[in-house]
């Protein structure tokens, strides 16, 4: 099972996503936002945005 862990980026732009299995790191991407959002706004969306990267990231690792 993959775990994800969705950061957001000082620019507001871009998040990093560090991809889990157990205690492992396996991989990390980063996504570009076209727009600046706050902190609390991607605090409402962070466990969205890992539930969607923990569902898709098994087809990326293979």
């Amino acid at each position: 099972m993959i775990e994800a862990e969705a950061v957001l980026c000082e620019d507001g732009r871009t998040v990093m996503v560090y991809l889990y299995q157990g205690k492992d790191l396996v991989d990390t991407r980063s996504q570009s936002l076209p727009f600046v959002i706050s902190d609390d706004a991607f605090e409402d969306v962070r466990a969205e945005w890992e539930r969607a990267w923990e569902t898709t990231a098994h087809r990326l690792l293979i």
